[in-house]
């Protein structure tokens, strides 16, 4: 039971961490028009690691594609 808990939230954060970081950076008060973007492409590049299992941050874990599709979505 807890081992699934602790792996549900592994995979909470991994989902999250880009969006939290892109909200972050929208929330500085300084111009960031640019920064946004980028920080747009990469949080995708990451869902899209996530889905794939590739990613470097998160090693084995590997998002189902509805997850993926949700959190893509918004």
């Amino acid at each position: 039971m807890w081992s699934r808990f602790w792996k549900n939230l592994e995979e909470v954060l991994a989902l999250t961490k880009g969006t939290v970081a892109l909200l972050r950076e929208c929330d500085r008060g300084v111009p960031i028009t640019g920064k946004n973007y980028v920080a747009m492409f990469n949080c995708g590049q990451e869902l899209e690691a996530l889905r794939d299992g590739t990613s470097e941050y998160y090693l084995g874990i590997k998002v189902f594609a509805q997850k993926y599709a949700h959190v893509h979505a918004i």
